[in-house]
């Protein structure tokens, strides 16, 4: 009896190891080679009833708190509550493990003397050790610099002790670090993206813990000040000043100019004040009248407030002209003509206008004019309109064009000398019997004190009793009026 209960125990013992190649404890579904359900709550079963189960692969691998050990683990640990407790010794005890080398490679313990993990190594221990980290991490260049683009920048973190790396994200969003240094060194360096307009910098420092520190910096592109000598040069040449009317040009001379952006800034003021204003290489300026110096300035500028200029001031010299002379044009015929020219001038062309009184007034009518174009000083006007009975008041205008530019002179005549009254302008109406013989007949004009002015002579034709004659006169030579008179006599006296 005594044999058969012996013999009924070992099968039982032989029989599932032969029949299953899984042996489960505490579970029913082994999952491995052998499978303990600590909890002995496994159904599916889930990641938190795994955490109390341990397993040995076929692999000889060994998992605790996963039923899926990796085949390179030897064992393997999972858990989100509890943590690994290494022995736990003295160095004292330590030492007394190994009294001769070589030791035994990569036996853990915790040294309750350092506070730290210890490691052997063939004729030493490793100490590995965790300080906690001190301090708050700060960085340079500090947070809001501005930065320039397209430059290799250093950034240099301190205020903490105790980490044992740091982690560098530069406009980097993913977990992966974009550098990494370790202490002591502090610091790395990044090249700047010239096409950026900021950049996001977050440093983390690790060992016992961890500390993070964000800056933000705006990007500008790499700015270097203009710099460089300016002058100025001149055409036609500058020997001592300029005349009105010169058309010269100026040039900027450069001499070492680097990083200038953009055009020349031109302005020209005078020394009444007013100011013309250009851009580019040069600019070319008619001097004006009325002037006695110019002021040249020409600026150029960089990428930041930083300008260079050159600044010269010009004399200005008037052209030795005279204005306008009425001139009495009355030779013979029927025809007079009133002639204007500008003493001392000369030019390639003229512009000459005449601004008339609608009434003989003193008012000027803008758009009661004579026009006429001259290629010299003299101009002809013989195109009075006939709604100006008189001619006591008028403006003349003339415009001189030479190689130089273009010069303007202006004269107003007031009282002029004669006021005749007719059917046309400055007309004179000789009226005489119908028996008379007309042969013979003068006009004569006198200017106001009596001096003779112009005499005219007039035959008569086929009898006619009535002769008309148009008159000009000078308002140079004679002012405040005159007189009229028809006689048979010579005519050659003053009056």
């Amino acid at each position: 009896m005594k044999r058969k209960n012996i013999l009924f125990f070992i099968l039982i013992l032989i029989f599932p190891a032969s029949f299953f190649s899984q042996v489960g404890m505490n579970t029913p579904n082994p999952r491995q080679s052998f499978h303990v359900d600590g909890g002995g709550d496994n159904t599916t079963p889930t990641d938190d009833e795994i955490k109390n189960d341990f397993i040995v692969t076929k692999n000889g691998s060994v998992g605790i708190g996963t039923i899926t050990p990796s085949d390179f683990s030897a064992l393997e640990i999972f858990s989100d509550s509890r943590g690994l407790r290494l022995p736990q010794l003295t160095t004292d005890e330590r030492n007394k493990l190994f009294t001769t080398s070589p030791f035994p490679v990569g036996l853990m313990l915790y040294n309750l003397d350092t506070n730290c993990v210890n490691i052997s190594q063939s004729t030493k221990w490793l100490q590995i050790c965790c300080t906690p980290m001190i301090g708050k991490l700060s960085i340079s260049p500090a947070d809001g610099t501005e930065l320039k683009a397209g430059t290799n920048q250093k950034f240099t973190v301190s205020g903490v002790t105790g980490a044992t790396s740091y982690d560098w994200y530069f406009n980097n969003t993913t977990t992966t670090p974009t550098v990494i240094t370790f202490p002591p060194d502090t610091t790395t360096t990044y090249s700047i993206p010239a096409n950026i307009t900021s950049l996001a910098v977050k440093v983390i420092a690790k060992g016992c813990g961890t500390d993070t520190l964000k800056a933000n910096y705006t990007v500008v592109p790499d700015c270097k000040s203009v710099s460089g000598d300016l002058s100025i040069s001149t055409n036609p040449a500058y020997s001592g000043s300029f005349k009105v009317g010169d058309l010269v040009t100026f040039t900027v001379v450069e001499k070492n100019v680097q990083n200038k952006i953009g055009d020349y800034q031109w302005t020209i003021t005078d020394n009444n004040g007013t100011s013309q204003s250009k851009t580019g290489s040069s600019i070319t300026y008619t001097i004006p009248s009325g002037i006695t110096s110019i002021t040249v300035q020409v600026k150029a500028g960089g990428c930041d407030e930083i300008t260079i200029s050159k600044e010269e001031v010009y004399n200005v010299t008037a052209i030795n002209t005279k204005d306008g002379t009425f001139i009495n044009m009355t030779e013979e015929g029927d025809n007079s003509y009133e002639t204007l020219w500008l003493k001392g001038a000369t030019g390639s062309r003229f512009e000459w206008t005449m601004y008339l009184t609608p009434d003989g007034g003193a008012t000027i009518d803008e758009n009661n004019t004579l026009y006429k174009e001259t290629t010299t000083n003299t101009v002809v006007f013989d195109n009075y309109p006939a709604t100006s009975p008189t001619i006591q008041y008028a403006k003349v205008v003339v415009k001189v064009y030479d190689s130089k530019g273009i010069q303007t002179h202006e004269r107003t005549y007031t009282n002029l000398p004669c006021k005749m009254s007719g059917s046309s302008s400055s007309s004179i109406w000789i009226r005489l019997p119908s028996s008379a013989n007309c042969n013979g007949y003068r006009i004569c004009t006198y200017d106001s004190k009596g001096k003779l002015f112009t005499r005219y002579t007039y035959r008569c034709n086929n009898g006619d009793w009535r002769l008309k004659k148009q008159i000009y006169f000078s308002p140079l030579d004679y002012n405040g009026g005159c007189t009229a008179r028809t006689s048979a006599d010579t005519c050659d006296t003053d009056l």
